[in-house]
């Protein structure tokens, strides 16, 4: 697209191979136009293309005679025919012979203001038609939010400055005042806007001024109009889920009082795909409905049950990979299926027992390199940790109703992850005792035995007594439970910030708020046998990073640490941490932090 004030000419370019490695570049003329509507002094500001993907549709901002317009133009074919001079001998007209390339002006949208800059979103979700927002940014101080498919106006930001100012979106047809966000520093200089740019789903504005500040707006969205708000937020998540989209910019836009219905939508249509489906999408989505039940503080015993079946999910895959069968020739099924079906077929015949589930001359299948077992002591800690913190909870959670870990042990598969994850703990530990959970205790006692039968009767009879409330008290009483952080809460804008406080935020780049306080301190009872949970772990290796705390990584959304440069020992703990080089397992991107200067989590 060259520039030539009035008119533009646009070309087509190709790139074709011509042969090894080399590509050729082909241009072609693809018509021109001119702007304005019967005037000489229009000239062109901007241009851009409507969608990502059509090239045939273009936005084209002019200026003329004290006024701004905005014009959509589209292409079409136009067909020349044969010159009548050369049909009078025709007996039969010939099809047209000559097609040519126009550019029309599909509407048009006049504003006296004088436009700076346009955005539009990446995406449109309605096929086959121009239906998505576009903020234009007008005389600096306004912004307009058009209709593309009736160019009409349908929110607007009135008096942009560097002052907090709260009249916000409003929409010119109800009159009424729609919810934004703003986040910006606390200045006595007037700014101007210099540049905009829209989030990829077309959610979130964010705009810079000439002071160098940078103001995210929540928009008002255009599906909104046509769609309710759950069915609107479940489509643009299920778009995020399979295209590997940043679901980022949808949670600040979300309501508190839809999060529960849109989880559990998602949940709803997720059952509905087939088997291989499911598996493929299945860890993306515990992560999406983690980040959406952390929004919401009311709704932390539903996101502290997502964080642990999400971290069960991915220590129960790591672990039982590691088992090999050694016959391959006699082995219908693997040691992991074997193990499965034994536990959920067999319950009767070994009672509560771990010993009884795999005798001696079973165990070879299960059996891994000792020094592999060694570097995943860790990872084992944290399966005895978060069991014994489950069953510790159990009877404050049976007196109040409702519990941060009620929905955990009411969960009769995250219960039977464990069972087999202790089976193995049991038998690698026959072999290399260094690999057992350690515990605080205060009489000997076989702890992987004794948590391995709660979790079996808990399985067998959901239904709680004052035997097993009893069991779990004295467990308690003979234990220290560990204070493991069942659930980091989210930071940022994407937070429960946007419920807590009004609007607009001021917020500085790089500091935490100190009027925000994510979730309140967990209750947990009056028991003096609880351990305060430590000041950092390293949320992937599941380590105590203690007080001297070397250079880390923490995560941008959820605040958790993780060493920058691991020792991994062992093939094994090396696969596990290159799995969360680039992100953190909630999603957020990682943060190098110099020692000594991460913010404690959990």
């Amino acid at each position: 697209m060259v520039d030539v004030t009035q008119s533009a000419r646009c070309f087509k370019v190709a790139f074709k191979p011509s042969g090894g490695a080399s590509t050729k570049a082909v241009c072609e003329n693809f018509g021109s136009f001119k702007a304005g509507v019967n005037s000489n002094e229009a000239f062109i500001v901007d241009v851009q293309f409507s969608q990502r993907n059509d090239p045939k549709s273009l936005i084209v901002i002019s200026k003329s005679n004290g006024e701004t317009l905005l014009q959509l133009f589209e292409v079409r074919e136009k067909s020349s025919g044969v010159n009548m001079f050369f049909l009078k001998n025709m007996s039969v007209p010939p099809e047209p012979i000559f097609r040519t390339i126009e550019w029309v002006c599909e509407k048009q949208w006049r504003t006296t203001d004088q436009i700076s800059c346009i955005c539009m979103p990446l995406k449109s979700f309605i096929s086959g038609q121009a239906s998505f927002q576009f903020v234009v940014v007008a005389s600096e101080k306004r912004m307009i939010t058009v209709n593309l498919e009736n160019m009409k106006e349908f929110g607007y930001y009135q008096d942009f400055s560097m002052s907090v100012d709260r009249t916000g979106f409003q929409s010119p047809q109800k009159k009424v005042k729609l919810e934004y966000d703003e986040v910006k520093p606390k200045s006595d200089v007037v700014g101007t806007i210099n540049s905009c740019c829209l989030s990829p789903l077309g959610n979130i504005l964010a705009v810079f001024d000439s002071n160098g500040a940078l103001s995210l707006f929540r928009l008002p969205s255009i599906l909104e109009q046509t769609l309710p708000s759950i069915q609107n937020a479940v489509l643009m998540l299920e778009y995020c889920l399979v295209s590997g989209i940043n679901s980022w910019d949808i949670l600040p836009g979300l309501k508190a009082g839809i999060v529960d219905a849109v989880c559990e939508k998602l949940w709803e249509n997720y059952s509905l795909q087939p088997q291989h489906v499911q598996q493929f999408h299945y860890s993306r989505l515990l992560t999406l409905t983690l980040c959406l039940y952390r929004l919401v503080p009311a709704l932390s015993h539903k996101a502290a049950y997502y964080s642990v079946l999400q971290t069960l999910y991915y220590v129960y895959s790591a672990l039982k990979s590691f088992l090999r069968p050694i016959d391959l020739t006699n082995q219908e099924r693997g040691p992991a299926e074997n193990l499965t079906a034994i536990l959920q077929t067999k319950v009767n015949e070994y009672g509560n027992d771990i010993d009884k589930v795999l005798p001696i001359d079973q165990t070879r299948s299960f059996t891994i390199d000792p020094n592999t077992l060694s570097t995943l002591q860790p990872i084992i800690q944290w399966v005895g940790n978060t069991v014994l913190r489950i069953l510790a909870s159990v009877p404050e959670g049976k007196q109040r109703g409702k519990g941060l870990l009620t929905e955990v042990w009411k969960d009769l598969k995250i219960l039977n992850m464990f069972r087999e994850l202790l089976v193995l703990i049991r038998t690698w530990g026959v072999f290399r005792p260094m690999c057992l959970p350690v515990f605080c205790r205060n009489e000997s006692q076989d702890i992987v035995a004794k948590l391995f039968q709660l979790l079996t009767r808990l399985v067998v009879n959901p239904e709680i007594d004052e035997a097993f409330i009893d069991d779990c008290c004295q467990l308690q009483s003979q234990h220290l439970v560990p204070g493991v952080p069942i659930i980091n809460p989210a930071i940022g804008i994407a937070s429960p910030l946007l419920y807590q406080s009004s609007l607009p935020l001021e917020i500085c780049f790089g500091d935490s708020p100190s009027y925000y306080q994510p979730f309140s301190k967990e209750s947990i009872s009056e028991n003096v046998n609880w351990l305060e949970p430590p000041q950092c772990v390293d949320v992937v290796r599941q380590i105590y990073l203690g007080k001297s705390q070397p250079a880390a990584k923490q995560c941008s959304r959820c605040s958790g640490s993780t060493l920058l440069n691991g020792w991994a020992r062992s093939a094994a703990i090396r696969s596990w941490e290159m799995r969360w080089t680039s992100h953190c397992p909630c999603g957020g991107m990682w943060l190098v932090q110099k020692p000594g200067c991460l913010v404690a989590s959990g």
